[in-house]
């Protein structure tokens, strides 16, 4: 399903914007948030995946930075700046493998067929990257960020950085810190 099309417009979008007015607020996160999986998961059920694994190591990542506390010169701990690399690690690696693999396997292959090589016959040349995985991968990644840099506390539920991270109305640039009451409160529409 994609945003033009008219199974979205005339049945997807009436049904979330109806089901979020309606439900009690407790609720309304944890509707967007399975309502946004469905979204996902009606495109590629592996894309949803990959979008848990992203969130899922960023939660366990500001879960162990904010266990510390700053030093006392007010610097981030060893810990801290340890529990950041995963995080930065695996959002970078997916979103390389998927957004620019092909590109560097066709520069690489131009390079060798110049250099009167065989190309590489790499199963990943032609991924067609997931639906969003910019913009996921940057807004879990920069809730991670925003806990290693005290900008913003860690949720108290997963499922909280879980829906701001799956269904913001935010750019991947703006930064979290700047929309902080989204981890307390129901995401407004």
């Amino acid at each position: 399903m994609i945003f033009s099309s008219m199974s979205f417009l005339f049945a997807f979008l009436p049904v979330v914007l109806t089901g979020y007015y309606l439900l009690p607020h407790r609720l309304k996160n944890s509707f967007l948030l399975l309502c946004s999986f469905l979204f996902y998961f009606s495109s590629e059920v592996w894309l949803t995946w990959i979008m848990l694994v992203s969130i899922g190591v960023d939660y366990c990542c500001a879960l162990l930075i904010s266990k510390d506390r700053l030093s006392r010169k007010g610097e981030r701990t060893v810990r801290q700046k340890i529990a950041l690399g995963p995080s930065l690690t695996v959002n970078l690696g997916l979103l390389c493998s998927f957004k620019y693999a092909g590109f560097f396997i066709e520069n690489i292959d131009v390079v060798l067929v110049g250099a009167g090589l065989k190309e590489l016959s790499w199963p990943g040349k032609n991924v067609v990257p997931p639906m969003g995985v910019s913009f996921y991968t940057f807004q879990s990644m920069s809730y991670t960020i925003d806990v290693y840099m005290g900008r913003v506390a860690l949720t108290r539920t997963p499922r909280r950085g879980c829906s701001s991270a799956s269904c913001s109305p935010n750019t991947a640039i703006i930064s979290r810190s700047t929309d902080k009451p989204r981890y307390s409160k129901a995401v407004s529409m």
